[in-house]
């Protein structure tokens, strides 16, 4: 199968929070990384996510005082190999360019 990944991704295992919504209300989950790129960030998940659906992220950058706010759609999920676990692929759908470009210089560095 063809790689069709723009940006280089890099393993990122650190704890992130993100929200998605469970009927009319936001849910505060905090969750682990597996990696990140430019284009997104693939986690696992205790509680199994749908595809299209909307997250917002608080992502922390080593090096970086303040953690990095983006919107995200679930692009994939599956179960992982751990038990109970759930995996899933999120596509950043808004980023500042300022932001990506701080993810950007950790993938290439790391």
């Amino acid at each position: 199968m063809e790689e069709r990944r723009f940006y280089k991704r890099s393993n990122y295992e650190k704890s992130i929070r993100f929200n998605v919504r469970k009927g009319d209300s936001p849910v505060d989950t905090i969750s682990r990384s597996i990696n990140i790129s430019g284009g997104g960030i693939g986690i696992t998940t205790n509680e199994p996510l749908s595809a299209r659906q909307n997250v917002a992220l608080e992502i922390a950058i080593p090096g970086y005082l303040k953690s990095i706010p983006a919107r995200g759609e679930v692009v994939w999920t599956e179960d992982s190999p751990e038990e109970n676990d759930y995996r899933a692929g999120i596509r950043f759908t808004n980023i500042d360019m300022y932001n990506r470009q701080l993810i950007l210089d950790y993938v290439h560095f790391s």
